[in-house]
């Protein structure tokens, strides 16, 4: 997880949180959404658009608005991916809001500071979102015969 824009002592605050406390946080919300199938294609966006901040939440965004109209339309039928997408957005949110308290400086420009938000946000995300999809899947093998 390390990169040239990531100091020594902060790429390993973000190691030891990605492999603790946001596995954590990855498994209670993989608890919390335990009675929605997710599939195969939509954890492979997941994967493929964590690779950054903007792309993940453009992507998260997209999928929240695209199953809103299917919620609306249907009254919550089949259509739980809406509450899915919800779910993650905020959850990705505060993580967000979290990176900014912890990662960055309070003396930056706006631009310094949402582009160091952005990065270690982007780093922390991916890591949730890669122990997401593994305990999703995992628990997808566990539950067919």
């Amino acid at each position: 997880m390390s990169d040239p824009q990531t100091p020594p002592a902060q790429a390993e605050k973000i190691r030891l949180l990605a492999d603790s406390e946001i596995y954590s946080k990855a498994i209670t919300f993989a608890d919390k959404q335990s009675a929605i199938t997710i599939t195969n294609h939509q954890l492979a966006g997941l994967r493929q658009f964590s690779r950054s901040w903007d792309e993940l939440i453009r992507f998260v965004h997209h999928q929240f608005v695209r199953h809103q109209k299917n919620f609306v339309r249907h009254q919550k039928n089949k259509d739980c991916y809406h509450d899915f997408y919800n779910a993650l957005h905020t959850d990705l949110q505060a993580l967000r809001a979290r990176v900014r308290d912890e990662f960055v400086p309070a003396n930056l420009t706006k631009q310094e500071t949402k582009s160091r938000v952005d990065h270690f946000a982007g780093q922390l995300a991916h890591a949730f979102i890669q122990h997401l999809v593994a305990e999703i899947e995992w628990r997808q093998k566990k539950e067919r015969p």
